[in-house]
């Protein structure tokens, strides 16, 4: 039996820009951060009435894998080669479509488990690379690539995708105690709404054609434009510690974003947005898609208390959190035979 434990993310800039049309035309640029927030992924074969499960919200138990109603589990078996008698079991404590990366984590923690159950150690970046052709090559997803590697690698930071696909990946280097000072400037808000990522994802990546039906295409490709450029200058902001720098930028990084194409928002949001700002914070964003989900907000500590009071007052619930430093990880590598237990 094998337990992986894969930690969710929160974009702090250039978000959008590994979608696949724009990163394939003009490369992404984003910055990112794993956070202690946690899905887990264990998988066990042995079963004896020979069957596949595989519980989440749900539970499922077929006869063998490619009767699973979940596509990721059902792919990612069918990749691994992995056939009956399998109990996979999925846990963490987000719930699915508000913006932390969570489909990508799993399925970066699904695939390390199944390598890990067949004794084989897989470099990060490669699960990352493979979790990403699972979600977009195998299932036609709209996603980019940034999730499935911070997922896979931990830490913060700076991704870079290539027009041919290539990631380039560093981490971001802080002076020392500059780590901790960016996550006591930083609020992280559930605003309780949850959303079709896939959907908007794929608002977002439409590419623009030869056709003037093509123009609000051409105008996302704009903004997505400067949405990286800021995702460039908060990576140099951020490596001096640069807090009413970072807060300025993803004030700056919101409205392109906000513009960048509907559904990113909505008029509550922008209620909260709007209350946050007015409370002292300096900035903040929708994280992942937009359109529910979590928020992040740049806060000097002085005013940390009234901007969650004003924040909460309107619903959202703070999300306290830490960086993570590491990506995926076996947690539990269990060489005992399991065919003695009962199904």
């Amino acid at each position: 039996m094998i337990v992986t434990r894969t930690p969710l993310r929160i974009s702090l800039g250039g978000g959008g820009t590994d979608l696949p049309n724009f990163a394939g035309r003009f490369g992404g640029e984003l910055v990112s951060a794993a956070i202690d927030a946690w899905v887990y992924v264990t998988v066990r074969q042995g079963r004896l009435d020979g069957r596949t499960r595989f519980s989440y919200e749900s539970t499922q138990t077929v006869a063998g894998p490619e009767s699973l109603q979940e596509p990721l589990v059902r792919h990612c078996l069918r990749r691994r080669g992995l056939g009956r008698e399998c109990e996979i079991v999925s846990l963490g404590g987000v719930p699915a479509g508000t913006g932390l990366g969570s489909s990508g984590a799993f399925t970066v923690g699904l695939l390390h488990a199944l390598d890990a159950l067949r004794g084989q150690r897989t470099d990060p970046s490669v699960l990352a690379e493979e979790a990403w052709e699972v979600e977009h090559g195998c299932l036609g997803r709209p996603v980019g690539k940034h999730d499935h590697y911070i997922t896979a690698l931990g830490g913060i930071r700076v991704l870079r995708i290539g027009t041919e696909g290539h990631v380039e990946t560093a981490a971001l280097r802080l002076p020392d105690g500059g780590i901790e000072r960016l996550r006591e400037n930083l609020l992280l808000f559930f605003t309780g709404q949850t959303r079709d990522s896939q959907a908007l994802l794929a608002k977002q990546d439409t590419a623009p054609g030869p056709d003037t039906a093509s123009g609000q295409a051409a105008d996302r490709t704009h903004y997505l434009h400067r949405v990286k450029e800021i995702g460039a200058e908060i990576s140099e902001a951020l490596h001096r510690v640069d807090i009413e720098g970072f807060g300025a930028l993803l004030h700056e990084h919101w409205l392109a974003k906000r513009a960048s194409t509907g559904g990113v928002s909505n008029p509550h949001l922008d209620r909260v947005y709007h209350v946050a700002r007015e409370s002292g914070a300096l900035g903040g964003k929708v994280l992942g898609a937009g359109g529910g989900g979590f928020f992040l907000f740049c806060v000097p500590e002085p005013f940390r208390d009234k901007v969650s009071a004003a924040v909460q007052a309107l619903g959202p619930r703070p999300f306290p959190f830490r960086f993570a430093p590491d990506g995926t990880t076996v947690l539990l590598r269990d060489p005992s035979p399991q065919r003695g237990d009962r199904p």
